[in-house]
């Protein structure tokens, strides 16, 4: 994470509470989270569902942490030990989580910030990708949960909504609503309404509808984010510097007439005087007008480098497409030095960007495109060079630029692991790049490739998930 509180103490928390029901350890752990949170203080969940509606609007100084109790991390470092009484199999082998119950926000933030929603799966600082093994094996549809659902601890689910109506869902605030400085959304799942039985795609508007404060050093983090409505984060005033969206796996966003879908939304301006990333992501069967798109009037500056961007489920028109390509810079918008590095893209709709705002400049370099539809690049004073562009519809721009237009076998390990299978001329005369762009989406150093991943032929598996790890 980003900064570094100091927590004053750690309370027990269970759905239904034991003993005192003090919080004063797993013996005496409150029944949910008390009406008034403690800033400074670490909040540990057990298993089970707290509800259907979160509150973090409090209050006062310092950094509140919920943090999922895990085997490895139930309150035993804390100053005020709270492990007397714990239990792994009843209270740290499944989520916390957080359901809707069919209408209205699901979490409020309040506009304060200095909070962490931890689901403690035992992954920050690691090169995994979402939470959960969910990369490595993801479920057979983007409903399903990860292979291993209590290394995303916390949940916030918004599946159980059923409405027909628009905004039906959230109400058009979010399922969760709110923001300030100094938020960290790590190691959890937001799994969305989707489009529900009834085909409606319009009843859930935003997840994040993240408002108030100056949304500074906002993180979202190694989660597993699927099967949502229409957006996952969405930026909406105050602006969004130093923040990072990052290593997580998103999988599904649906598009409509109403409510068009993009994975990150970015209103107003956002990473002017600081600098915002969206990086090491995987996005997945999207049917959206990008992945990054900024709207209404404002400017952006950010990085997008070391994300995988696929379809796996064919490519029509109801099941993914990008509008708009993968970036997007609309109405008055201005993206001034946007920096486009080392992703791949395979995706069978437009793999490019639309920038039909105000002046903009994007820097696009060392890029692996196959098999997309189209590579549109409209709009902006860019520099494109050292990308290679394989049955992808595009003809080489910069000097050393590579464009092959048909007949190129698939560089990859496979359809969902987007890892080079080999080296080869088409894509191994990248341009060396500074920290931090001068290492993999597997954490390797780059050496020759484009795209996400350099081809190491000798590289070491990465280690299975191990719920039973070194406490933090």
């Amino acid at each position: 994470m980003a900064f570094s509180p100091i927590f004053a103490a750690c309370h027990a928390v269970t759905p239904s509470g034991s003993g005192s029901k003090s919080g004063a350890d797993w013996n005496n752990a409150y029944a949910g989270l008390p009406s008034k949170l403690v800033r400074g203080d670490i909040y540990y969940l057990a298993d089970g569902n707290y509800g259907n509606h979160l509150s973090i609007a409090t209050s006062g100084s310092g950094t509140l942490e919920l943090r999922k109790a895990q085997s490895y991390d139930y309150g035993s470092g804390c100053g005020n030990s709270i492990a007397a009484g714990w239990n792994t199999s009843t209270m740290g082998s499944a989520q916390a989580y957080w359901q809707s119950t069919g209408s209205g926000k699901v979490v409020t933030l309040g506009s304060e910030g200095d909070i962490i929603i931890n689901g403690n799966g035992n992954n920050a600082g690691t090169d995994e990708i979402g939470c959960g093994g969910v990369a490595a094996n993801p479920p057979s549809t983007m409903r399903g949960p990860a292979p291993h659902p209590a290394a995303c601890g916390i949940r916030i689910d918004d599946s159980t909504c059923t409405s027909t109506a628009t905004n039906g869902c959230d109400g058009g605030s979010g399922v969760i609503n709110g923001g300030g400085d100094n938020i960290t959304f790590e190691s959890v799942e937001l799994f969305g309404q989707g489009q529900n039985s009834n085909g409606n795609n319009n009843s859930e508007t935003y997840f994040w509808f993240a408002n108030g404060g100056n949304l500074a050093n906002v993180t979202i983090t190694h989660c597993y984010c699927h099967n949502a409505g229409t957006t996952y984060f969405t930026v909406v005033s105050g602006g969004w510097n130093d923040g990072s969206f990052d290593h997580n796996y998103v999988w599904g966003l649906f598009d409509g007439s109403t409510n068009h879908g993009e994975a990150v939304q970015l209103q107003g301006s956002n990473g002017v005087g600081g600098a915002n990333a969206i990086h090491h992501n995987i996005f997945r069967d999207q049917q959206t007008n990008g992945d990054v798109v900024a709207v209404i009037s404002g400017t952006q500056t950010y990085a997008f480098y070391d994300n995988v961007d696929f379809c796996s489920v064919g490519g029509s028109s109801t099941s993914c497409r990008h509008n708009d390509g993968v970036i997007g810079c609309f109405n008055s918008q201005t993206c001034s030095d946007v920096l486009i590095y080392n992703n791949t893209f395979s995706f069978p709709s437009d793999c490019g960007w639309n920038v039909t705002g105000g002046p903009s400049s994007m820097t696009v370099e060392n890029n692996l495109w196959y098999n997309c539809g189209a590579v549109t690049m409209q709009g902006g004073t860019n520099t494109v060079d050292y990308n290679s562009y394989l049955n992808s519809h595009q003809s080489a721009v910069g000097s050393h630029d590579i464009s092959i237009s048909s007949s190129v076998s698939s560089p990859f390990v496979s359809s969902t692991n987007f890892k080079l299978a080999s080296e080869n001329a088409n894509w191994s005369n990248r341009l060396r790049l500074a920290s931090p762009y001068d290492v993999d989406a597997a954490g390797f150093t780059f050496t020759t490739d484009r795209g996400a991943y350099q081809y190491v032929a000798t590289a070491t598996p990465s280690a299975p998930l191990n719920l039973a790890a070194t406490v933090k």
